[in-house]
């Protein structure tokens, strides 16, 4: 990202930092840039279509979860920009107008619970989810990664259920166990090889921005 790729090099040129040390720099102002426009994109949408809370919920769920998991990711800016803007405000469209009105409670609990008992599994198979551009080799961090998930989860399957027993008849409590159970899901997604052929069709769209570490990603994919 030229932003960051900017403020790096300035930065690194004043500190006396080298290329190694600048290219972290970069890669952390990228994240801090991207998780801030993926923010403003989902509360515009939420105050433009009244599912404020609903896209926040997801935009964190996710944000939190994937910290621990690690997951997918597509090789462009742009393409990740999109992917993520989309999953964010339809899964928040889905849990705010679609789901509550059709779903009752005990109908719910019928989904939440495999919904979350996949995510365990996956998250005792899977997690955490290395790329090659990032591999984690050390032990110790991969085991506490997976306490990390592990808890994660129980925090949000306990946010879900005392929503589910103690405030379904709320509308708003109804949207936000949707939304809950919603990151989760899409985390777990993420987590699968149909995630990597979504974000192979995404990158196409943007396969000139590609940088080398990202194409041969990019290729390994798309070859699975």
């Amino acid at each position: 990202m030229n932003l960051a790729n900017r403020l790096a090099t300035d930065i690194a040129g004043r500190l006396g930092y080298d290329e190694e040390q600048r290219q972290v720099m970069a890669y952390g102002f990228g994240a801090a840039i991207q998780m801030l426009q993926l923010l403003a994109i989902s509360a515009i949408f939420g105050l433009a279509f009244h599912c404020l809370p609903e896209c926040l919920t997801i935009f964190i769920g996710v944000g939190l979860l994937r910290r621990t998991t690690g997951g997918t990711h597509c090789g462009t800016y742009m393409a990740c920009i999109l992917t993520s803007s989309l999953s964010i405000c339809l899964l928040a469209l889905f849990s705010r107008y679609v789901i509550p009105a059709h779903i009752g409670r005990m109908w719910y609990f019928a989904f939440v619970l495999p919904i979350f008992a996949c995510a365990l599994w996956m998250a005792w198979k899977r997690v955490p989810m290395a790329s090659p551009n990032k591999p984690i080799d050390n032990p110790a961090k991969r085991r506490r990664l997976r306490r990390q998930c592990f808890a994660t989860l129980g925090v949000y399957l306990l946010a879900a259920a005392s929503l589910l027993a103690f405030g379904w008849a709320g509308e708003r409590s109804r949207n936000i166990t949707c939304a809950i159970t919603a990151a989760v899901l899409w985390q777990c997604f993420t987590l699968t090889a149909w995630s990597g052929r979504l974000a192979c069709s995404m990158d196409k769209l943007f396969a000139g921005a590609m940088n080398n570490s990202d194409r041969d990603e990019w290729e390994r994919r798309r070859q699975e």
